[in-house]
């Protein structure tokens, strides 16, 4: 089992280095993958991370799930690039996993992803053209598709892929010892 995490400039720290660390604790495999020229990524508070790859060098289909992190990364490279579109497209239609937090959800439903679906995401960023039902809620989980609405619910989204992916035993393990029981 493996994954990608979608990277670009502006993404949201905490989202998305958050989640790496959770879903590897669970020995699960993610590859975080630059939507930009270069594989040096620049954060929304200037945290720079190289990315194991690069969009241009990976064969998406060969992953079982794809995250979304959050961020101004959302409005000023994934919401109208085309690649992320097919990608997202792909893993749906294939009904793999697709987890998005923050603003990220609005590229699901942008691509009618959300339609009939319960979903949250961060304040204002919903929409009534997504055709779903928001919930004003840390996280949601309806079908293959995972949102959460910001920064703060990051180790809920994590655990919550975890518990998805590996089942409840991994997801319980993986919460008390991130917890300190």
């Amino acid at each position: 089992m493996k994954g990608i995490i979608l990277i670009a400039n502006g993404f949201e720290e905490t989202e998305a280095i958050v989640t790496i660390d959770i879903i590897r604790r669970a020995n699960i495999e993610i590859h975080t993958i630059s939507l930009m020229e270069s594989n040096d990524v620049l954060g929304a508070h200037n945290i720079l991370i190289k990315t194991d790859n690069n969009f241009k060098n990976i064969d998406y289909k060969d992953y079982d799930f794809i995250v979304l992190p959050g961020g101004k990364a959302v409005f000023t490279n994934l919401l109208d690039n085309s690649f992320v579109d097919e990608v997202i497209n792909y893993f749906y239609d294939s009904r793999k996993l697709i987890a998005a937090i923050c603003a990220a959800p609005m590229v699901l439903g942008k691509n009618k992803i959300l339609n009939n679906k319960n979903y949250t995401c961060f304040k204002g960023c919903e929409s009534d053209s997504y055709n779903g039902e928001f919930k004003n809620v840390g996280c949601t989980i309806d079908g293959n598709v995972i949102t959460a609405k910001s920064m703060y619910y990051t180790i809920d989204f994590a655990l919550e892929i975890i518990k998805i992916l590996k089942g409840e035993k991994v997801f319980l393990q993986i919460k008390d010892e991130i917890m300190s029981k």
